[in-house]
């Protein structure tokens, strides 16, 4: 696929890095980026909106924080600016600010990972990190990831480097394994009031059954009469909007322990 380069003022021009929830922009789009083929555009729970994931491991960070409850949005590839900003920043520190080309009169704008608005019940907050795996870091890194820092501080926002080594793959994978069910009653076009009673329904013999899914899912298709396997379809959109609830750091193939919440 042929790279699209946008500048950073078309961008700046476009609004990218603007806005919150549905209404932002990431700076960065896959399509304008070289990347390994492992990049991702995946429609948020939160916000309904298209993310632009740029590896498997910001993928698999972006399914963990999507999971929390207390996470109410999620901004990707934030814009640092001012421009001028980060160029004083590395200035102050003896750092050579990322260019194009390592051309000086062409520094480009930094961007973090994610930007995480957090409401723990308390207070909003927004915490920032990046993501790198551990093979990735050197010495150029953490002289990009120090103007990253200073600039966070200079905000008194929290900011930290996230590797592969501080997600829970299991997790991840669970989540990943339930992610695209979570509007399947919009999908499947249900009402309210039908996909309630549905839910009651399913819930009731999953209960009967001793929570044996392959089962209920069998039986409840054939009650239904919708197509086989469409129920483990329905399974898979309670669990994503926790009516069920299991331990998402276990194999979720392998459930042991289910609660029922209606």
């Amino acid at each position: 696929m042929t790279r699209q380069r946008k500048t950073d003022k078309y961008r700046l021009k476009e609004g990218r890095g603007t806005g919150r929830k549905e209404n932002y922009l990431p700076w960065l789009k896959i399509h304008e980026v070289p990347s390994e083929g492992l990049s991702s555009r995946i429609l948020g729970w939160k916000n309904r909106r298209i993310h632009q994931l740029m590896s498997n491991l910001e993928r698999d960070y972006f399914f963990l924080i999507q999971w929390e409850d207390s996470v109410i949005d999620i901004r990707e590839q934030f814009p640092l600016l001012p421009l001028e900003e980060t160029i004083l920043i590395a200035e102050e520190f003896g750092i050579r600010h990322p260019s194009i080309n390592n051309q000086e009169m062409k520094q480009i704008v930094l961007t973090t990972d994610f930007v995480i608005t957090v409401d723990d019940g308390n207070r909003v907050r927004d915490i920032a990190r990046t993501i790198k795996p551990t093979s990735k870091m050197n010495e150029r890194v953490r002289e990009k990831y120090e103007i990253e820092e200073q600039y966070w501080n200079k905000r008194k926002i929290n900011w930290g480097i996230v590797t592969e080594n501080e997600i829970n793959q299991q997790r991840a994978k669970n989540i990943r394994f339930i992610y695209g069910f979570y509007f399947w009653d919009e999908i499947n076009g249900f009402t309210k009031a039908q996909i309630e009673q549905i839910k009651y329904n399913f819930c009731d013999n999953l209960t009967k059954n001793d929570f044996d899914i392959t089962k209920t899912a069998y039986q409840f298709d054939l009650l239904m009469g919708w197509k086989q396997g469409e129920s483990i379809g329905l399974f898979k959109y309670l669990l994503a909007h926790k009516v069920i609830k299991t331990d998402m750091n276990e194999n979720i193939m392998l459930l042991n322990k289910i609660q029922i919440k209606l």
